[in-house]
């Protein structure tokens, strides 16, 4: 497990007026689909999130968006994950 370091989305967009621009709305898009196709295809079940939200969204040092917080996900199966599992978009 790789701890993550930067700022949480819900800190950066504090209100509707700190919006992301139009490209950095698509990198954010671009790296959280990585992360998700990522937990999808690459494990004998796909993991399934279950609780994207701001909070659970942090941008790195490097730029890059983090999806954390994996304590709700599941597989496709069903089973329940227990442990917080971290993922950025260099994983993949």
């Amino acid at each position: 497990m790789e701890e993550i370091s930067g700022t949480p989305l819900n800190k950066t967009i504090g209100n509707a007026q700190e919006i992301p621009e139009i490209d950095e709305a698509r990198k954010m898009a671009r790296d959280l689909g990585k992360i998700l196709e990522y937990a999808h295809d690459n494990f004998a079940e796909p993991v399934i999130h279950r609780d994207v939200k701001p909070e659970n969204i942090i941008r790195n040092e490097q730029g890059e968006y983090c999806l954390v917080d994996w304590s709700a996900s599941r597989t496709g199966g069903g089973s329940t994950m227990y442990n917080t599992v971290l993922y950025s978009s260099h994983h993949t």
